[in-house]
Order: C-alpha cells, then structure tokens, then sequence
C-alpha cells in the first residue's frame, strides 16, 4: 500500500468536522439572532402596551373632565359612557382588557333621614364600596355597611334632618392644603381610574391614577371675576377677602390699595399700566399685597408695595414679560400673588358656556329648565329650601300668585290686619300729598297717597316630600318694618320725622329703605342732570 492512499479520508473527516463546527455556529448564531428579536419584539410591544395604557389612562382622564364640565355630579351612567369600547383610544394592534373608572357614586335617599338615624335608605347603593362615607346637602356621613338599599352603621357630626329624594354623593369635605387654591374649602370626590392594555403577542401594561374632583364654593373668594379686573385707583381702598381673576389683573393706586390676603391671576399681573391702556406711572399710591402672616391693617403691617416696575409683565398685557417675576411671586411675597407663570390656574364656573352668563347662579330658573341640568343644579333658587320671590307682576311668580306689597296688603288674599304678631301693624308706606318732599316720576309735586313699595312676593317652604308650601302670611304677619322687632323682612322705615317713629300706624310715617342717591343711576364719567330728584326707589 503505498503511503498517499493511507491518506485517503482525511480531507472528508476534516470537511465533515468543519461543516459540523460550522453549523453549530450557525445555529448559534440564528438562535442569538431569534432570541434577540424575540426580546426586541418584547420590549416593543411592551413599550406599545406602556404607551397605550399611559394614553388611555390620559383619555380617561380627559373625558372624566369633560363629565364635569356639563353636570356638576354625573350620573353612573355618563361615567359608564366613557368606559364603553368606543370611548377608549383606537389604536393598531392594541386592545384594552381593563379601562374602568371607580368613583362619583351619586343616589337619592329613599326616605327622610332623620337627625338620629344610624341607618339611610338610599334609593340604590349600586356600585358603592362596602364601607366609606357620602354626603347629604353639607353634611358628611361615615358608614360602615351596606345592602342594596341602606347604609348602615352610620357615623354622624353635627346631624342634621334630611328630606326624602335629597341627593347622596360619594364626597367629602376638605380644606385644600397644596397649590394656588390652598386654605380654601372644597368638596372633593375621589376616583381611580384603571387601564390594561395589551399590544403585539400578549405584552401588557397596567396603570392605574387616584385623581380628585374639587368643587370649591366660588363665594369664598372676596373678588372673582372671569375676566379682566382692575382696582379704581383712586381714595384709600383696603379690602380683606382673597382675590381671583380668570383674566388680568390690573393694579394701580391714587391713595393707596391694600389686598389683605392671597391673590391669584389665571392670566398677567399688569402693574405699570391701567385697563384702558393708560400708563399707570401718575398714580403712585402704594399697592399693598399680602406677604407674610399676619395682618396688614394698618398697613403695610404683613403686606408690601408691589412696585410698578414688578407686575409680571413690564407694561401692559402684550409687553415683554418680567424676567424676576418668579423670585417677586414666589420668594418676596411668598406665593401669596401668583400669575399663569407662578402656578395660578383659572377657575371654571361649572355653569357658565353657551347663552348662560356668569350671574346665572343668583338668577330664577325659567320655565320649563331641567332643575338636573348643569345650570339648573347651580342656582340657589334649586338649592334653597325657603324661596323669598319678589317681582314686578304675579305672573313671573310660582303659580302666577303673590301677595301685592303694597297698601292693599288689608285685603285679598290675605288680611294683615287680623295677625296676631307683632302687637302693632303699620300699612306699607304711603307718599304724604301735603309733604313737599315727595316728588312723581315727572318731578312734579306728588298730590295723591301714592305707593311707595309695589310689587308681588312670594315665600314658599320646602317639604320634606320635595314638595313646596307657600308661607307668604306666616313670615309676613311677623312685620315689615325696622321698628317691628320679631320682622324677619323689612321693607320700609319710619321717616326721620315722623311723630312716632315707634309704634306709628300711618302709612305717610314710613319710607322704603331702598332709598338711594339718584346719580347712582349714571357713570362716574357722565355728568348728572340739571335736574333730578333727591331721592329715588
């Protein structure tokens, strides 16, 4: 055998041998490869399922929101409506296993809650967690257990009775104690919101947010205004109330202006320049804004002169902003005047867009509007249980009836006359034809017994069943006049020269006590007539 076929075989076991090495790192390879991109894939889908999540949760929040900006307490079902499928955001190859909202849990009661009771029937406690707390009018309630229709184990402070059908709401009573708000009461309602999403293969992230709802009683504040306000300068003005404005704020000073507590401006602080767009340099009275603790009467006491170069802006609103607003805001007066820039934020009145204006809360509701409606639930007149209505004819009262508030009070519907409180009864006051001093619309002598107070009224008392009682007589029959001491209204007061202004009985002895200076009717800015009355209702 010669020595070159001994050698035969050795090029295939090495061929064989590298072909196995090499296939082994092959599949190596291809294996790191797959597992790599397996992780990659992973991670993003996972980073699509975080970001799907994070924008659902955001959605949610958003239209939680928006609830809240057409009903002051939503309904389950409005809060059920953004849960639905076709509320949550649509995104490719995301679906959603969990988008819920827990929390705004409203109902009626079922029966009169008694200032003693342990126990309230609710009209349904669907939906409400097993043991907390709820709220009737301004009362909060602890409760420890429940069943479909009751709360029961009741904790009460200060209880107080309560009517069939009033309304139950998940909430509570909080002094807010962080951001531009702070030391302000407010009813906050509590709610989680809870979103699974899941994107790719299975990757899924869950995020969940406790948010709270502040509903803050816009009458804390001394000032509030939705748009622009600005402080007349002119005689010394020191006014103690906390001031808010949802546009700017204009400060200027003839004598001196003093703001005693906390100011907040939802747009600019505008120092160097009056509303008119008048350059505010002439008026260089102080302006005294709160500082530290404590009390700026008299001032400067706690507050200090905001100078004029230290608004936010440097002159007016479209003017080059402040750069040492921030230190001034939050540093110098210690949080105690923020702007847009220092973390004020505007105030939403609930009820105010479309034709509803700012002063709808204080206002009677027409005819026909639902009292659940976001401005319906708003006005007082929906709020009060004893209506005190007054108006020009019966025909823009309850019912179309009222009492006339004038000197037929003796005869129908009611007599006045025969009450058996107070022990003496004057008419409604009269104009006095012999008395020079009383003066017709026209300017001219008034020569007839004329009405000085007309009109209708109207009182009505809630029930407990929800129902309306009128009690016009009853609170009437108590006086009307400010010499009547068991009065709980007054209309008039004995003149000032009346021969008895204690116990008189003659109508001529009276006068409104809504007299006011006549030229209250015209601008500061416009000169009053030649002519004019001394006095006018």
């Amino acid at each position: 055998m010669s020595q070159t076929a001994r050698c035969d075989g050795y090029a295939l076991i090495t061929s064989l041998i590298v072909t196995v090495v090499v296939t082994g790192l092959v599949i190596g390879f291809i294996s790191t490869l797959n597992t790599e991109q397996k992780i990659a894939r992973n991670d993003t889908d996972y980073s699509s399922a975080f970001y799907a999540a994070e924008a659902g949760l955001e959605k949610l929040n958003s239209d939680l929101s928006k609830l809240f900006q057409q009903s002051v307490f939503p309904t389950q079902s409005a809060i059920n409506g953004i849960q639905a499928s076709s509320a949550q955001p649509q995104l490719d190859r995301v679906t959603y296993s969990i988008y819920s909202v827990s929390g705004g849990q409203s109902t009626t009661l079922g029966a009169t809650l008694e200032a003693v009771d342990t126990t309230a029937t609710v009209v349904s406690t669907a939906g409400w967690p097993a043991s907390g707390f709820f709220m009737v009018a301004a009362e909060e309630i602890a409760y420890s257990g429940k069943d479909d229709t009751h709360f029961t184990g009741l904790g009460r402070t200060g209880a107080v009775k309560h009517a069939n059908n009033a309304s139950v709401s998940r909430s509570k009573l909080i002094t807010l104690t962080e951001g531009p708000n702070a030391g302000l009461n407010a009813q906050v309602i509590p709610f989680t919101l809870d979103v699974a999403a899941q994107a790719g293969a299975g990757s899924e992230a869950r995020l969940n947010r406790e948010v709270q709802v502040a509903l803050i009683p816009v009458f804390q504040f001394g000032v509030f205004s939705d748009s622009d306000l600005s402080f007349f300068a002119g005689p010394i003005f020191n006014f103690g109330g906390r001031v808010h404005t949802n546009g700017n704020l204009f400060l200027a000073a003839g004598s001196g202006t003093t703001l005693a507590q906390k100011v907040t401006v939802a747009a600019h602080v505008i120092r160097a320049e009056l509303a008119n767009g008048v350059s505010s340099e002439d008026r260089t009275g102080p302006v005294y804004v709160l500082q530290s603790t404590g009390s700026c009467n008299p001032a400067p006491g706690a507050c200090r002169d905001l100078q004029i170069g230290e608004g936010s802006k440097k002159g007016g609103p479209a003017s080059d902003p402040n750069k040492d607003w921030t230190t001034i805001s939050l540093t110098t007066y210690n949080g105690n005047i923020l702007n847009v820039d220092t973390g004020a934020k505007a105030l939403t009145l609930p009820f105010v867009g479309g034709n509803a204006s700012t002063i709808e809360i204080i206002r009677r509701a027409p005819a026909n509007e639902d009292a659940t409606s976001l401005i319906g639930q708003s006005r007082l007149y929906n709020q009060a249980s004893l209506r005190i209505l007054i108006s020009d004819t019966t025909a823009k009262l309850p019912g179309n009836t009222g009492v006339p508030l004038n000197g037929n009070i003796t005869g129908a519907p009611w007599n006045y006359s025969v009450a058996k409180m107070p022990t003496f009864r004057p008419p409604f006051a009269q104009a006095d034809p012999n008395d020079v001093e009383f003066l017709t619309a026209a300017n001219a002598d008034e020569t007839t017994n004329a009405e000085l107070i007309d009109g209708f009224i109207k009182i009505e008392r809630q029930n407990a069943d929800a129902t309306w009682t009128d009690v016009t007589t009853e609170i009437l029959n108590y006086g009307i006049s400010t010499n009547q001491t068991d009065a709980i209204l007054r209309f008039q007061k004995p003149r000032w020269d009346a021969a008895d202004g204690t116990n008189s009985i003659a109508a001529t002895d009276y006068s409104p006590i809504n007299l006011y200076d006549a030229r209250e009717s015209h601008w500061r800015t416009t000169p009053a007539p030649a002519s004019m009355p001394k006095s006018a209702l």
